[in-house]
């Protein structure tokens, strides 16, 4: 498991199961659902949603013994994977919401509570603002401005400050530098397209 970064300048988790990119300010829907799949992968997301307690760490050699201490050594390994892939996955930023935190089940309560920022209206002010304020960025590849807006109309959706499709398309259109400018005409012609097919053409 280790963080790096991709072609995209966006920092990652690495785990076997998935690769995760670190929790900011404005990822958290794309955060939770990945960092889900790898807690799921590794039998663990019971044990972060406080639904699988600690078992007993039983003495003996008795047939009931041994097999209680191994399911024991099984949910303190399982534990343990999920705090480090939580912690790991979190910016250094994010990370500071988590000093001395070793329980999964807590750090995934505190990071609900400090990065779900849709929970708010405040908070959802926020990210539209910062939908707002989002463009390209020179050298950075289309893409990864593609996720920073779907990071952020995601976690808007279904609230009172959703972003609709017409709004999303026409901030794509608007930002986009002057060499997309043929493109662009040709996906405003077509009364039908979807923002994935616009945000497809343009990559």
């Amino acid at each position: 498991m280790s963080s790096t970064d991709t072609a995209t300048n966006e920092k990652v988790f690495k785990h076997p199961l998935g690769t995760i990119t670190l929790l900011n300010d404005t990822n958290y829907a794309s955060w939770k659902a990945d960092c889900e799949q790898v807690l799921h992968g590794i039998k663990a997301w019971r044990i972060v949603m406080g639904e699988e307690g600690e078992t007993e760490n039983p003495e003996g050699m008795t047939k009931a013994a041994i097999h209680g201490r191994r399911a024991y050594e099984d949910y303190t390994t399982r534990r343990a994977q999920a705090g480090a892939i939580i912690y790991g996955s979190c910016s250094p930023e994010v990370k500071t919401h988590l000093d001395q935190v070793r329980d999964p089940a807590r750090m995934w309560e505190i990071l609900t509570e400090q990065m779900e920022t849709a929970n708010t209206t405040v908070g959802r002010l926020t990210l539209f603002r910062q939908f707002c304020l989002l463009c390209p960025v020179p050298g950075q590849p289309i893409s990864s401005y593609f996720s920073q807006l779907l990071n952020i109309t995601n976690q808007l959706a279904g609230t009172p400050e959703a972003v609709p499709d017409m709004v999303l398309k026409n901030h794509i259109f608007t930002t986009l530098p002057e060499m997309f400018k043929i493109s662009i005409k040709v996906l405003q012609s077509r009364a039908d397209v979807t923002i994935r097919q616009i945000m497809s053409d343009l990559k």
